[in-house]
């Protein structure tokens, strides 16, 4: 009490710091009020460590046995690691991790490695305790799971790779581990980073990830030359020590072999590079902005009710996105003279608003292009699973084209004004997707044959082309999954409800992929593509679009 009472004299007296009293009390009762919670995220923990020790211990463990007694017979002459072989490592372990760091920065700009709850972010940002003890257990846990997972991961690749060279496996396993543990704690570091600059990144973060994808496809253009031709010059010294990437990649191309006593400078830097980040993230964790907390929890949330309700098209609307410098499209399309050009006018204007959803689109199309004209060298199963991809892939080409129908789906208040039902709209959604993959799978094979490839194997994947479409609408019109498909039936095998959701979003490429594989394995096994082949084509074009007629019916009157 006399702490609060002012001196007779009328003297000002300096009042005591108490924060980090206030801190230290604030956080011991926290911890006392949460104890039954965390308790229960323990056992979770535990749980899911005790299901992959398990799944491991019974199949991944057998697995790498056998490999290691395959590797190491002892009537197996001794290996050297092959010229291609070497290209392709040196260009390829760097390339996986600047996918991981490019990944993971992405991933900070909505979760991040700090992440609070959406009570804390609400009662305890705004008072006087201190931040930094505040959020340095979420960021020390998240430090530590990503370090366990990528050590593991790295420790296993490195195990695998005894194979290609004589060197010991237990060399190759903790060198392996270094780098998977060097990349954890250097994302970890940049993910901090990330959250401590939320805003800057908000608004020029759309140049430095173009920045990174582009660096990515250099890294990949590396692993195709060095995986074809056998070398890749320059831009083996670029991959290696343009950045962390290389420099974390170094100890585990060490141990094989491969980088020589240069790879000494390399490990050196993989041990430097991430104490240097996780100082700076440890400087400036206090200094993250309570709007880049909140803005976090707040996603957290929603993506965690919205998986809960197995809505996932909401669970990814959540993920905020980058600033868009502008929603004008650089090319803008007179308007329509005749009312029934309306619908593609909108959907042509839509896609060259989010020119994104363009290029993806002419990725999956060119790799379904690519898998169909190589598929006639694969036989059996071989085979099988390369026309499986190649249809998954032009069905997600659709799908990307398809994304004017799906906006529509979920707000409805879009076509309240036109002068058609909703179940005509969604034919008239069709012609957009339908024409634009058609040019585009026209244009792979155009190339396939200016190449000097056989193209007869593309022709049941351009008939396939409207069907796929319509499947591709479908799955625009979905909406919500019935919650009575969630609860299942118990079986011996187990719950049927997962099952049952998953056919639920797939229906439409599985029902129509189904009725079109036969058609694309005949061509793929030198079958001349018929008349009879192309009726049947037409036919589930035909079932196809009136099942999403029907779709987009239900979704509307429900």
């Amino acid at each position: 009490m006399s702490d609060s009472v002012a001196p007779a004299t009328g003297a000002r007296t300096r009042v005591p710091d108490r924060s980090g009293d206030c801190t230290a009390d604030t956080l011991r009762f926290l911890r006392e009020a949460r104890s039954g919670t965390r308790q229960e995220k323990r056992r979770s923990a535990w749980f899911i460590a005790y299901t992959v020790l398990l799944v491991g211990g019974c199949w991944g463990i057998p697995a790498l046995l056998q490999w290691t007694s395959s590797t190491r017979a002892a009537d197996r002459p001794p290996v050297q690691i092959g010229e291609q072989a070497s290209a392709t490592l040196l260009a390829l372990v760097p390339a996986v991790l600047v996918l991981a760091l490019l990944l993971t920065a992405r991933g900070a700009m909505w979760r991040g490695p700090v992440l609070l709850d959406r009570a804390t972010t609400g009662f305890l940002l705004p008072s006087a305790v201190d931040r930094r003890a505040l959020l340095a257990p979420g960021l020390r846990s998240s430090v530590a799971l990503a370090t366990v997972v990528s050590g593991v991961a790295g420790a296993v690749a490195g195990f695998l790779l005894q194979g290609l060279v004589p060197q010991s496996w237990i060399l190759l396993t903790l060198a392996g581990s270094w780098t998977g543990v060097s990349v954890a704690l250097t994302t970890s570091a940049v993910g901090v980073l990330v959250e401590r600059n939320d805003r800057w990144m908000s608004r020029y973060g759309r140049g430095v990830f173009a920045a990174g994808w582009l660096l990515a496809a250099v890294a990949a253009a590396g692993v195709w030359t060095a995986w074809t031709q056998g070398r890749t010059g320059w831009l083996q010294d670029l991959l290696l020590w343009s950045g962390p990437w290389g420099w974390a990649s170094q100890p585990l191309l060490w141990a094989l072999g491969l980088v020589g006593t240069a790879g000494a400078v390399g490990t050196v830097l993989s041990v430097g590079t991430p104490v240097v980040a996780l100082v700076l993230a440890w400087r400036e964790l206090p200094a993250i902005p309570q709007a880049a907390l909140r803005l976090r929890a707040t996603v957290a949330a929603q993506i965690s009710t919205s998986v809960l309700m197995l809505d996932l098209r909401q669970a990814r609307s959540g993920v905020p996105r980058l600033k868009e410098r502008s929603s004008t499209p650089r090319l803008r399309l007179p308007m329509p003279r005749h009312p029934l050009l309306l619908v593609p006018w909108r959907d042509l204007t839509c896609l060259l608003r989010n020119p994104r959803r363009l290029g993806w689109a002419v990725v999956w199309s060119g790799l379904a292009v690519g898998l169909t004209a190589a598929a006639p060298s694969f036989t059996s199963t071989a085979q099988q699973i390369v026309v499986v991809l190649s249809l998954a892939a032009e069905y997600l080409a659709a799908a990307q084209l398809t994304e004017p129908a799906r906006l529509e789906s979920d707000d409805q208040r879009r076509s309240t004004n036109l002068p058609w039902t909703f179940k005509s709209l969604a034919l008239q959604h069709s012609a957009v997707p339908g024409g634009l993959l058609l040019a585009l799978t026209g244009a792979g094979a155009l190339a396939c044959a200016l190449a000097g490839r056989d193209t007869a194997g593309l022709l049941p994947l351009l008939a396939a082309v409207p069907a796929l479409t319509a499947a591709a609408l479908v799955s625009s019109y979905r909406g919500v999954v019935p919650m009575h498909l969630t609860i299942g039936v118990n079986t011996p095998m187990g719950n049927t409800g997962p099952g049952q959701v998953a056919v639920w979003y797939l229906r439409g490429p599985l029902a129509v992929g189904t009725l079109l594989f036969p058609l694309a394995r005949s061509a793929a096994q030198g079958h001349p593509y018929a008349v009879t082949q192309l009726a049947w084509t037409l036919a589930v074009t035909a079932a196809a679009l009136w099942w999403a007629r029907r779709t987009a019916h239900r979704l509307h009157t429900r």
